[in-house]
């Protein structure tokens, strides 16, 4: 059970691993509608319109109609970022225990980063049946099916680090937990009537992706990323292997 890193963490700073995954990824989240509107991919409306639209459609509206909608997003952007990958942990555990604590570390002998990649390949496949049915993808869910395991590619090497510095699964869990917490900001900002092609607007599309790759090559540059000294004995034996040929 210790293998597949059920521990809080090892090493002097794995708490600081645990703050990163409970913040950036959900922040990145949150940045990304932003980012892409930059881009014109995002019908951005900072009135709140199809907010608003939405309270509507859920019989609130009346109740709101005079009212400004800013307190509530703030709030609800503070509660998800405060308590939302704690409790989004719960639901996402079992797939970060599958694919951090257990695949990552059998992969290692292959290489630290071919290890992390390769792992995201295979959690993104495994999307494929509810991305195929519209889930995350809607506008094209066979092109999707390519677009969740590129995401997944680059989210998982960041998730994937976290585990390898730590020895822990946990800051994974609480990290993939942080952006299903704020998988609902897309619906926050953008104009009413509008549809969101994540295909390319938010962090799931093409225009969210440099927000990852840059986290990942700030991990590089700050010789981070591959992880050199691994707090957990039971991983260095193998993140220095190379294959043979």
């Amino acid at each position: 059970m210790k293998a597949t890193g059920l521990g809080l963490g090892k090493g002097r700073r794995w708490g600081w691993y645990w703050l990163f995954a409970w913040t950036v990824p959900g922040l990145v989240m949150m940045v990304s509608p932003f980012v892409s509107a930059l881009f014109g991919v995002y019908d951005l409306d900072l009135s709140l319109s199809g907010f608003r639209a939405l309270l509507n459609a859920a019989g609130a509206g009346e109740a709101l109609a005079n009212v400004s909608l800013w307190p509530i997003v703030i709030a609800q952007l503070g509660v998800a970022l405060v308590i939302g990958p704690i409790l989004n942990a719960i639901p996402v555990f079992g797939e970060e225990w599958g694919w951090r604590g257990y695949l990552l570390p059998q992969l290692l002998p292959l290489g630290q980063m071919p290890a992390l990649i390769i792992s995201g390949v295979i959690w993104g496949v495994w999307h494929a049946p509810i991305i195929l049915l519209g889930y995350n993808y809607p506008t094209n869910p066979g092109l999707g099916v390519v677009m969740m395991t590129i995401f997944c590619v680059l989210v998982g090497i960041i998730l994937g680090w976290t585990r390898l510095a730590t020895g822990s699964v946990w800051p994974a869990v609480i990290g993939h937990g942080s952006i299903n917490a704020f998988g609902g900001v897309i619906a926050l900002f953008v104009r009413e009537g509008s549809t969101v092609d994540t295909i390319w607007a938010t962090a799931l599309g093409v225009t969210g992706w440099p927000l990852w790759v840059a986290i990942i090559v700030v991990l590089v540059l700050t010789h981070r990323l591959p992880v050199t000294d691994p707090p957990d004995r039971a991983l260095q034996g193998v993140m220095t292997v190379k294959p043979t040929y």
